[in-house]
């Protein structure tokens, strides 16, 4: 009896140890699903627009550069930020007013008087 206990005490070790050997790995904990922000917008998207209008036509400037030769004038892909609006009347002489744009915004522009001939 002595033997068939050794026997059946070594095939139980034997199991138990072949047990261990086939468990598989614990899987790791799952992470937090990726969250995919939308793309920034580019430059372009977030231009501005100023529409220029006067009474009489005048050329109009934009930050000191020529813009259009007569008004009304649609100045389109302007950058946000502070800009100039120069209108020049050849009988009136250039006025200039400043503009704050924000992101993608569009403004109407009238003319300052002193630009408008009198």
């Amino acid at each position: 009896m002595k033997g068939m206990h050794r026997s059946i005490a070594y095939s139980l070790g034997l199991a138990l140890a072949l047990a261990a050997c086939s468990k598989k790995p614990v899987p790791p904990p799952p992470t937090e699903p990726k969250v995919t922000m939308p793309p920034e917008p580019t430059a372009a998207a977030l231009k501005s627009s100023i529409h220029v209008t006067s009474p009489t036509p005048v050329k109009v400037l934009l930050d000191g550069k020529p813009a259009c030769d007569t008004t009304p004038c649609e100045l389109n892909d302007v950058p946000p930020g502070d800009h100039d609006v120069t209108c020049v009347d050849p009988d009136g002489g250039p006025a200039t007013s400043g503009v704050t744009l924000g992101e993608g915004q569009h403004v109407e522009q009238i003319c300052p008087s002193n630009a408008i001939r009198r």
